[in-house]
Formats: structure tokens, C-alpha cells, sequence
């Protein structure tokens, strides 16, 4: 015989009750067992006589089997039939036998056929079976049933949660909840962790304030005790992510040893309910990152094979990492073209979160170059993406070009302080074009002119030039001529700020001339020395001083006849 529902009850007449036998257990997590017993006043002789005795059926829930998970809330419900096979309708009261909190029914009297409701409450239970018999008798007295309540409380489930795989899940009234939290609703997953292994745990939920416990492995697998069933110890709990208030995170938790671990996912206030998310993940690799270059401004793009006039450039990139909340940083690798990649990372930028975007400025660009590079994205753990070339174009190809305007000159190597009259400078002057920074500037062809100041001297020589392709203009043979003295070299470049060099005292130059300085007497005896002997000195070709001890001077007639006698050679 079956009831609405199609379950299987067995039905007994007179003063033999009537019962359900389930042949299933409810997953719903609640479990009372009913056992309704007819009871009877009369002699064993009266079981089978026929007449005017009441015979109490029961039906329904009865027999049920039901769970409830620790801390839950939410009440079960279990309904019974009353009915009168024999006499019809028969009045009746029920109450029950042990008064337990946790049980209660309506209505608690009426005249079958008639139905109870029980309501089974968990909150507060502890783990165990709970009982409890709701006794219902007839008016006359002679007649009763008994219904036998159990109510099973159990632990919490624990199902297994995959590593990598978004869980989407509810937090209910029908939730058990933690021990030191009693009035927090929790779902618990477990996972198997090997020593040594990082794990990431993030929960996301906008239905309530959000918070997770990761808890060590049970006493036997060498764990102390446990925050839910005396069995585990937390190793960490967050209600934030790295300080960030918002959805909870645990980040690269290192585990101590290898077993089964347990993830609670759970609230922060009490007695929330609704929808979360949540994944446990093993560390993973970033992706690569979405990458563009700037000059250096850091707005300005730079086209695939631009050209930009500085020796800095901006490289950008937004990062991605599956593992939410992760901290990643951009790295770039810039060559120029015709150097191959090494890998090896040229600036790394500050880091960031996943989804955001970091920046990297390379300086020290050299001019006149042409530059490619590489990206890619590494994170806290030191686990990146792979190297990924910047544009679509041959890496043979410049993904930009560095061309830097000369904005001025710069003395480039030694020049002397002081320098012979008409003898070449040494060393020769080295002019290099430089930028706004005084950075050099490799620019080729330009002309570079060398002037004098005052201009009572002359410049001699090659007096301009033209820078070679590092931009350097080199002279050769400049020399200067003049009366001594100190003398300033300027050098000029057409559309660039000049450049003025040391002054240079200028000193005589080699012996080349005499100069009379006395005149010999105009009448001079035979043989008789002159009054007024001559004196000369030394000259430059400029007819400057010479300060030069040991040079021979010898004096000779130069027109007319006679014998020049006496010291015809003296030195200087």
C-alpha cells in the first residue's frame, strides 16, 4: 500500500497501528526517524474481538527518516495522518512524552481524521540522535499511538574542491556553522596538498561580507585540533585581500605538510545568507602582457618603426594573472637592431594588480640607433609568461627609431692652456654636438667653425669642420699667430648654442730674427774698439721676444772693406 507520495507504509486494523517503512535516506541533511506504536488498555483476549473499540491508523511522515547539520537553523518538517478504520470519527489530544525543546506540533488535539505537523528545530543541538515520542489518545482513554521522533544531528559535509575550477555555491539556514561562530553559516571543501605546495583560496560574494579560514590537516595526519570539530587547526583566515577591505583572499599559503586540508567558506557577521563564488588555485603562471610604447611623456604612442628625438622612451603594458589579486610587474628587454635577445630583462616596473597597467621608462638611448624589444609579465612568485615580441614586423625591423636634434656643442677631449706663436695646438681641439641635457648627439655632416678673439691674432689651419656619424667634429691643424698674450677659441655650429673654450696664452714662438736693439758707434777709430758696442736680441717670426739662453749670435761687415776684429760671436 503507498500514501500520495508513493512511498511504501504498512497498515495495521484494531488496535495494530499503521506504518511507513522508508526505503531511502533523505540528502537533505535532517533525519528523524518516526515509529508510531498503537497502544491498547484492553486484555490480550480483547486484540481480536470486533465492535465498538477505535482503531487509531497512523500515515504520513511516519517513519521518516531525517538530518540536520550542526548550527544549522532551519526547521524540518514532518506530517501525520490520524484516521479511525473502525468507530469513525474519534476524538483525540497529543502531547509528547519528554518535552524536548528542540520538537513541537500542531494542533495538540481534534477528531479524526485528522494531521499533525511537527517541526524539528537544530539550533543548538549537538552532534548525536535526539529523541523524543509525541503521545496521542483517544477520549475514551482506551486507545492510543505513539510516535517515536528521531532527529540525527551530523558534522558538517566536506566535499572535495578541484584545484583551478570556479565553485558557485549558497550559504543557507540548512548550513552548519563553525563552533567558535555559532551564529555563522559556513560551507566547508577540502583538497589534498602535498608539503611544500603554495595554494591561493579567493571567495566572492555580493550577497554578504565574505570570509575564509584555510584549515591545517586533522590530528592524525599531524595537525593539532580544529576550529569546527576538535579535529584542525587554522593556518590562516582573512576577511580582506592583502589589506584590501572587500571580498577575502589567501594568498600563496605555503603548506606545512602533506593531507587533506579544508577550506571554510563562511561570513564575517552573523547569520548571512546567499550566493558565493570560490576557487582554490595552485600558483599559475601570468599571462603575457598587452604591451604599447610611448615616447617619453608616456602618452605620446610611438608607432611601429617611429622615430622619437630623446634618449628615453616609455613602455607600457596591462598585466593579467589568473590568480586574482596577484601582485605582477612588467619587464622589457630593449636592444638595438641586429642584437639578438637574451632574456634578460632591461627595466622592470614597480608592481601592480592583475588587470592593471604598469609602466617601465628605459633611458640611456643611444641616438642615431635603431631599437627593438621584448615583453613580458612576472609575478610575486617569480613565475612569468613567456618573452613576447613587441609588433607584428621582423625583428630585423625597428620597432623605433632614436634621432636626437643636436642642441649645442661640448669641448670633447684636453686642450692646452698654453700654445707657441705659429706652432700647431697640441693637442688640437675635439668639438662634440650634445642635446638640451649635454647628452652627445651621434649626428653626421655637420659643420663645426673654429674663430679667434681678440683679433689681434690670426687662426691658422682648417679652421672648419664636419662632425662624423657619432657627432664629433675633430680639428687638425690649427695654429695661432700674434703678439703673446691671452687668446679664447670659439666654435659654432649653424642652429646650436656655441661653445667657448679656455683661454690660451699664446708665447713666442721659435727663434727666427734679430732685432738691433743698439746701434754700433757711427765712427769708430782703426783698430780701436767701438764706444758704443751693438746689442741684439732674439725674435720670433712675429718679431716677439725670445727668451732663449746659448743661441750663438756672430756679427760680420756686411758692406765696405776692413777687418772686423775682436769677439765676432757671443751667445745669448
Amino acid at each position: 500500500m503507498s500514501n500520495r507520495s508513493g512511498r511504501r507504509w504498512r497498515s495495521f486494523t484494531g488496535n495494530i497501528l499503521q506504518m511507513r517503512q522508508p526505503s531511502f535516506r533523505r540528502l537533505a541533511k535532517y533525519v528523524a526517524v518516526v515509529i508510531p506504536t498503537v497502544l491498547s488498555t484492553c486484555k490480550l483476549d480483547n486484540l481480536f474481538e470486533g465492535g465498538t473499540v477505535g482503531r487509531f491508523a497512523i500515515s504520513g511522515d511516519s517513519g521518516e527518516v531525517a538530518v540536520a547539520a550542526v548550527g544549522s537553523t532551519a526547521p524540518r518538517t514532518l506530517t501525520f495522518e490520524i484516521s479511525d478504520e473502525g468507530a469513525g470519527a474519534l476524538p483525540w489530544t497529543a502531547r509528547q512524552a519528554l518535552g524536548s525543546a528542540w520538537l513541537s506540533f500542531m494542533p495538540t488535539s481534534g477528531i479524526t481524521p485528522d494531521t499533525i505537523v511537527a517541526s524539528l528545530d537544530p539550533a543548538g543541538l549537538a552532534t548525536g540522535i535526539h529523541q523524543d515520542t509525541i503521545i496521542v489518545i483517544a477520549e475514551s482513554g482506551i486507545d492510543s499511538a505513539t510516535i517515536t521522533v528521531e532527529f540525527t544531528i551530523e558534522p558538517c559535509d566536506e566535499p572535495s574542491i578541484a584545484f583551478d575550477v570556479l565553485v558557485s555555491d549558497s550559504l543557507t539556514r540548512e548550513d552548519c556553522a563553525t563552533s567558535d561562530s555559532p551564529d555563522r553559516f559556513a560551507k566547508l571543501y577540502g583538497f589534498t596538498g602535498e608539503e611544500g605546495d603554495s595554494v591561493s583560496v579567493v571567495m566572492t560574494s555580493s550577497a554578504f561580507d565574505a570570509y575564509l579560514v584555510l584549515d591545517g590537516v586533522p590530528t592524525g595526519e599531524g595537525s593539532p585540533s580544529s576550529v569546527l570539530t576538535g579535529e584542525r587547526s587554522p593556518l590562516v583566515e582573512a576577511d580582506d585581500c592583502l589589506g584590501t577591505a572587500g571580498d577575502p583572499c589567501l594568498r600563496y599559503v605555503v603548506l606545512p605538510g602533506s593531507g587533506t586540508y579544508r577550506v571554510v567558506a563562511t561570513t564575517a557577521e552573523p547569520r548571512q545568507t546567499g550566493g558565493f563564488t570560490l576557487r582554490v588555485n595552485l600558483p599559475q603562471p601570468p599571462d603575457g602582457p598587452v604591451a604599447e610604447q610611448f615616447w617619453a611623456d608616456g602618452r605620446t604612442v610611438i608607432p611601429v618603426g617611429g622615430t622619437i628625438n630623446d634618449e628615453a622612451a616609455v613602455f607600457k603594458g596591462t598585466l593579467l594573472d589568473v590568480d586574482p589579486g596577484d601582485l605582477v610587474r612588467l619587464e622589457v628587454e630593449v636592444l638595438p637592431v641586429g642584437q639578438a635577445f637574451t632574456n634578460v630583462a632591461t627595466e622592470s616596473s614597480d608592481a601592480v594588480l592583475s588587470g592593471e597597467t604598469a609602466d617601465v621608462t628605459v633611458g640611456d638611448l643611444r641616438d642615431n640607433t635603431l631599437y627593438h624589444w621584448q615583453a613580458r609579465t612576472i609575478d610575486e612568485t617569480g613565475r612569468a609568461s613567456p618573452w613576447g615580441s613587441f609588433g607584428s614586423n621582423a625583428e630585423t625591423d625597428a620597432d623605433f627609431r632614436v634621432a636626437v636634434p643636436a642642441a649645442g656643442l661640448a669641448i670633447a677631449g684636453p686642450l692646452s692652456s698654453v700654445a707657441q706663436i705659429g706652432a700647431l695646438l697640441a693637442p688640437q681641439p675635439v668639438i662634440q654636438l650634445v642635446d638640451a641635457s649635454g647628452v652627445p648627439v651621434s649626428q653626421g655632416g655637420v659643420p663645426i667653425t673654429a674663430s679667434l678673439e681678440p683679433p689681434t691674432g690670426t687662426l691658422n689651419g682648417a679652421t672648419t669642420v664636419t662632425t662624423d656619424a657619432n657627432g664629433t667634429g675633430t680639428f687638425t691643424n690649427l695654429s695661432i699667430t700674434g703678439s703673446v698674450g691671452s687668446y679664447t677659441l670659439t666654435f659654432a655650429s649653424p642652429g646650436v648654442e656655441s661653445v667657448i673654450a679656455p683661454p690660451i696664452e699664446l708665447i713666442a714662438g721659435p727663434p727666427s730674427q734679430l732685432a738691433l736693439l743698439t746701434q754700433p758707434s757711427a765712427m769708430a777709430e782703426n783698430g780701436i774698439p767701438f764706444a758704443q758696442q751693438p746689442v741684439v736680441r732674439l725674435q720670433d717670426a712675429s718679431g716677439n721676444p725670445v727668451d732663449e739662453t746659448g743661441t750663438a749670435v756672430s756679427v760680420f761687415i756686411a758692406s765696405g772693406g776692413g777687418t772686423l776684429t775682436g769677439t765676432t760671436t757671443v751667445p745669448t
